[in-house]
């Protein structure tokens, strides 16, 4: 009825969340996985001739709790602090890879520290700080310096492609900087799956999601991911 909405559209909006907030960014839940409900979107946009208009996301997390899974009603599970930092960086980069201009993680702090075991006080990257006005800062999480190690090493670097497009469960995703090249990878599944990196070409650094020096290149990929760093490349 509007074919032409999209002019009056700066741009387009989406909360891409999982089946509960507890399945990991590749795995589908009752709709669809968290890619293919960006290409949705997409499709939807390009049904009103709007494809042209950018796709942001404003808002995106898993809650990570201290405490056994929490089963609903009213409750929803929550995931590991571990896991909520690796879903963090893939689900980044993989908004990355779609060519999403914008993600806003949800969010910043967990939510009242009275004990509540409700999932939404527990999606924050730092745990409840109960006086914002003392010298203690909020105790982070490992998402919290899952984030920032993600922020450090792909700041002003551009995505240039996926190297495993074939193997849906291995994700090996580089991005290009003026003076580096930075390959993003792990496994969403528990098959084999090897990081394809340049061939004759050794990084020059390994870290973890952590921004922890690895002793050596890890070639079995799992859950975690890793940044295999390259200073010089052709």
């Amino acid at each position: 009825e509007h074919p032409d909405i999209g002019n009056y559209i700066d741009a387009v909006a989406i909360h891409p969340y999982t089946m509960l907030q507890i399945l990991p960014p590749e795995e589908a839940n009752a709709a669809a996985t968290y890619g293919e409900m960006i290409d949705l979107a997409r499709e939807t946009l390009g049904d009103y001739g709007a494809e042209h208009l950018p796709l942001v996301i404003t808002e995106m997390g898993w809650p990570a709790c201290p405490c056994p899974p929490l089963e609903p009603p009213p409750f929803t599970p929550n995931v590991t602090y571990e896991q909520q930092a690796w879903y963090l960086v893939r689900s980044y980069v993989l908004a990355a890879s779609a060519g999403l201009e914008m993600y806003l993680w949800y969010d910043f702090m967990d939510g009242s520290g009275g004990g509540d075991l409700f999932s939404e006080n527990y999606f924050g990257v730092v745990q409840y700080d109960g006086d914002a006005q003392d010298d203690v800062l909020p105790v982070p999480k490992p998402s919290y310096s899952a984030y920032r190690t993600m922020l450090e090493l792909l700041h002003e670097k551009s995505y240039a492609g996926d190297m495993a497009p074939d193997q849906p469960h291995c994700h090996v995703h580089r991005f290009r900087g003026p003076v580096q090249l930075v390959y993003v990878a792990w496994s969403s599944s528990e098959a084999p799956c090897q990081a394809l990196l340049p061939e004759g070409l050794p990084a020059d650094e390994t870290q973890d999601y952590l921004g922890q020096k690895l002793a050596g290149p890890a070639e079995e990929l799992g859950p975690a991911p890793i940044y295999y760093i390259f200073s010089t490349f052709d």
